[in-house]
């Protein structure tokens, strides 16, 4: 999922997919921030999704959504698909 964090501006990157999970504005300043930590944001916003309960087929169908067809093949080798 650490694919999420390279950003481009040809294709959705973990700020979309942390928006499509409900996250404020300000939650993504925030992440943004801890990049400076070598932190990364995506996997803050996969933890959310954790505690959330949200399903692996939720988290691909948003992924489908954003286009991230490279992402939605790692995810169906996790669920099986």
């Amino acid at each position: 999922m650490k694919l999420l964090d390279v950003e481009s501006p040809f294709t959705s990157d973990w700020r979309d997919f942390a928006e499509r999970l409900g996250a404020s504005t300000e939650d993504i300043r925030f992440l943004e921030s801890r990049k400076n930590y070598h932190e990364s944001p995506t996997q803050h916003v996969m933890n959310v999704a954790e505690m959330m309960k949200m399903p692996l087929t939720s988290l691909r169908d948003i992924l489908i959504d954003l286009g991230r067809d490279d992402i939605v093949r790692m995810l169906n080798l996790e669920i099986g698909s």
